[in-house]
């Protein structure tokens, strides 16, 4: 069954302490979004939410820090996504070919839709948008049974799965591998 395409915006709200961070788990910052959909009678109505952690790689580093024990002092669910990125050297899995030069990583933690949206390409879109606003050269990583989803739109997206994880992710600084006109 074919998605209703999804009209709309997102206003994201974030907080955060100032730099320089004392704890590790403050280069962690979650970002709460709200999707409006355009009506027909071209006002907008809460259409559902959006929640994301971004973790501010480039400080981590600058700092000299480890980002394993960041993901550690956020979640569990972040320090799996660790693991299931990077080696125990701290370098990323070699057969994820994960390109050098990203500075941030993105968890898509939930989205969640109004009944009447749920049947619409709303979460892709949420999902297009975070990752364009907030980590556009970066990685971004969710748990693929966490949405609502088909292997199809995550393709769609960019998303390649993690062999012996629950976890997909993105690489922003490669060519979506599915997309129109790639070698595969």
């Amino acid at each position: 069954m074919k998605k209703v395409e999804f009209e709309g915006s997102v206003e994201f709200a974030m907080t955060t302490g100032m730099v320089p961070w004392g704890d590790h788990s403050e280069f962690a910052h979650t970002i709460e979004g709200t999707a409006l959909a355009f009506t027909d009678s071209y006002n907008e109505e809460e259409a559902g939410r959006v929640t994301l952690r971004l973790v501010s790689v480039t400080e981590v580093i600058n700092r000299g820090e480890s980002l394993h024990l960041v993901c550690d002092a956020d979640s569990a669910v972040l320090e799996a996504a660790y693991w299931a990125l990077f080696d125990e050297k701290g370098e990323t899995k070699e057969d994820l070919d994960i390109e050098p030069g990203w500075n941030s990583l993105l968890y898509i933690e939930s989205i969640e839709a109004e009944p009447e949206y749920q049947e619409t390409t709303l979460a892709v879109r949420l999902i297009e948008t975070a990752i364009a606003i907030f980590c556009s050269d970066g990685l971004v990583i969710a748990v693929e049974e966490a949405f609502d989803l088909t292997i199809e739109e995550w393709r769609q997206l960019g998303f390649k799965r993690i062999a012996g994880s629950e976890f997909v992710f993105r690489d922003q600084l490669r060519v979506n591998p599915y997309g129109e006109g790639s070698a595969d």
